[in-house]
C-alpha cells in the first residue's frame, strides 16, 4: 500500500524478487474517500496539523500526489526574524525554508500578549483554557487563543453571563430556583422551590434568576422588581384560573429567557404575560427566546409598557397572540402564529405607542379573529411607526389594519398599502411548520437595507443576494 514505505530487492539471473513494506510513510496522506480507495488506503490520512509539512497535495498540484508538504501560503524565511505573525512564527530554516508553527512557549515570548505556545495549531495565543483568562470581563478563552467577555449563560460557572458587559456573574448576586429543593435562601447549595419565593430577595446587586429545568406550577408577580430570569428548560403555568404566568407591575424592568409560559386557563384574565402600571411607574419587559403558548388569554398583554421580543414564540393563545398599548415595542425575529378565536385580536394589536417603535423580520401567519377584525395585524398609531419585512398571512382576505403604520417589504395575502410590500402566498414547509420552503415567496426578499444579522433559529442573514421576508431565513 502507498501509506508504506516499500523496499525491492531483485537479484538479476536468479528470479528472486523480494518486496517487504516496513512502516508507514510519515509524508503519506489522503484527503477523500476516494482519493483513499485509489491508492489502497481504507480510510483518511491526514497531516499534522501543527507539524511544518501540515498540507496535503492529494492531487499533486505541488509535487508527487499524497504528500505532506509545507503550507504554500506559509511566507518563506532565511530566519526566524522574518516570520513576523504569531500564527506562523518560527522558521523551519533545515527543512522548507517557510515560516511554521511553534514547538514551546519560547518560542512566543516575541509577541506581546501571546506567550502561550498552542501545541494544536502551533500558533502563539494568549490562553489555551480559562485558567489563562483572569479578568472580570474577559475569562473566556476563545477559539480564537484570546481572551474575552462571556457571550452565553452556559460559558459561566455560574450558570449566568451578563451579556451587557461581558462578565460572569458571581454565583453570590444569583437567585436559584429548583423545583426539588426546599430552601429559603435560594442559593446554589440550597435553591428555592419556586420562583414566588425567590421574589422577596430580588435587590440591586442579587437581580439574577437562575431557573432549572422542570415545570413550575406558580404566578409570579414583579411589583417594582428589576431582575433577569434564565430558564431554558424551565416551564411555568399558573395554579390559579382566571389569572397570568407572570405579572410585570409599575417600575419594573424585567428580562426572562428561554421560559415557556403556557396553559393560563380560564378567561381573558388568563394571559401568558401581562404588563402594566396600576399605580405609577413605566414597566419594561424583554423576552429572549420565550415561549407563550395555549394560554387562554393574550400571550402577551402590555399596557403602558416598553416591550421588547427577539426570537420569540407565540403560539395557540385563544385571546390574541400579543397587544401593546400606550408604550412602545419592539419586536423581531417571532413567531406569532394560530392564535385567537372569535376575538377582537388575532395575531398582533399596536396602539397608540411611541413613534420609535419598530416591528420586523416576524412571521404572523395563521391566526383567526372575529368576522371582519384583520386576522395578523391591528396598528393604530398617532404618528407613523415602521412595519417591515414580515410575513402578515392567514385565510381571510383582510390580514391587516392600520393607520400611521408605514408598511414596508412586508408578505400577505392582502394588497397592503405602504412601499414595496409583496402579494402572494408562502410555502410554508406545513401547517403547524411557518418556516419557510427553499422556493417560497419572500425569500431574498426584503429590504436591501436592512441589516438584521441572524434570524429566529440564529442562522446568518442574508444566505442570498438579500434577506428573506419573516423570521426564517432559508439555508440552501
Amino acid at each position: 500500500m502507498i501509506s508504506r514505505v516499500c523496499v525491492v530487492l531483485v537479484a538479476v539471473g536468479t528470479a528472486l524478487s523480494i518486496t517487504a513494506c516496513t512502516k508507514d510513510n510519515p509524508a503519506f496522506c489522503c484527503s477523500t474517500l476516494e482519493s483513499c480507495g485509489q491508492v489502497g488506503a481504507t480510510g483518511i490520512v491526514m497531516c499534522n496539523s501543527a507539524g511544518n509539512r501540515p498540507f496535503c497535495d492529494d492531487p499533486g498540484d505541488f509535487g508527487s500526489p499524497h504528500t505532506c508538504i509545507a503550507d504554500p501560503t506559509a511566507p518563506a524565511c532565511d530566519g526566524t526574524d522574518d516570520c513576523t505573525t504569531p500564527q506562523r512564527p518560527v522558521c523551519d530554516v533545515d527543512d522548507t525554508g517557510t515560516c511554521v508553527g511553534c514547538d514551546d512557549s519560547p518560542d512566543c515570548a516575541r509577541f506581546s500578549g501571546r506567550p502561550i505556545c498552542d501545541s494544536t495549531s502551533g500558533a502563539c495565543v494568549q490562553c489555551t483554557g480559562p485558567e489563562h483568562c483572569t479578568t472580570a470581563t474577559a475569562s473566556v478563552c476563545g477559539t480564537d487563543g484570546v481572551c474575552r467577555g462571556c457571550v452565553t449563560d452556559g460559558e459561566c460557572g455560574s450558570g449566568v453571563c451578563d451579556e451587557g458587559g461581558g462578565a460572569c456573574v458571581d454565583e453570590g448576586d444569583i437567585i436559584y430556583v429548583n423545583r426539588t429543593g426546599g430552601g429559603t435562601a435560594c442559593t446554589r447549595a440550597a435553591p428555592c422551590a419556586t420562583m414566588t419565593a425567590g421574589v422577596p430577595l430580588i435587590t440591586s446587586g442579587r437581580r439574577w434568576m437562575v431557573v432549572a429545568a422542570g415545570d413550575y406550577r406558580e404566578t409570579v408577580t414583579l411589583d417594582n422588581r428589576s431582575v433577569t430570569i434564565i430558564g431554558p428548560g424551565a416551564s411555568l403555568r399558573p395554579m390559579d384560573v382566571d389569572v397570568p404566568g407572570i405579572l410585570v407591575h409599575n417600575g419594573s424592568t424585567v428580562r426572562i429567557e428561554g421560559l415557556r409560559i403556557y396553559q393560563a386557563s380560564g378567561n381573558a384574565n388568563a394571559d401568558g404575560i401581562r404588563c402594566a402600571a396600576p399605580v405609577s411607574g413605566a414597566p419594561a419587559l424583554t423576552l429572549v427566546d420565550v415561549t407563550l403558548e395555549n394560554n387562554a388569554g393574550f400571550g402577551v398583554d402590555a399596557t403602558s409598557c416598553a416591550v421588547t421580543i427577539v426570537t420569540g414564540s407565540i403560539t395557540g393563545n385563544t385571546g390574541g397572540g400579543l397587544s401593546v398599548s400606550d408604550g412602545s415595542f419592539d419586536i423581531t425575529n417571532s413567531f406569532i402564529t394560530g392564535n385567537g378565536a372569535n376575538t377582537a385580536v388575532g395575531g398582533v394589536r399596536l396602539m397608540n405607542n411611541a413613534t420609535s417603535s419598530a416591528f420586523m423580520f416576524n412571521t404572523v401567519a395563521g391566526n383567526v379573529a372575529a368576522t371582519n377584525v384583520a386576522q395578523s395585524l391591528l396598528c393604530m398609531s398617532v404618528a407613523p411607526q415602521r412595519i417591515a419585512n414580515n410575513i402578515l398571512w392567514g385565510g381571510a382576505a383582510t390580514q391587516v389594519t392600520e393607520t400611521n403604520c408605514e408598511l414596508e417589504f412586508n408578505l400577505s395575502n392582502q394588497n397592503l398599502s405602504g412601499s414595496n410590500n409583496l402579494m402572494a402566498t408562502p410555502q410554508f414547509v406545513n401547517g403547524t411548520d411557518f418556516h419557510l420552503m427553499a422556493a417560497s415567496e419572500g425569500v431574498d426578499d426584503a429590504d436591501p437595507d436592512a441589516t438584521l444579522a441572524v434570524d429566529f433559529d440564529g442562522h446568518t442573514r442574508p444566505q442570498g443576494a438579500r434577506r428573506d421576508i419573516g423570521a426564517d431565513e432559508v439555508v440552501p
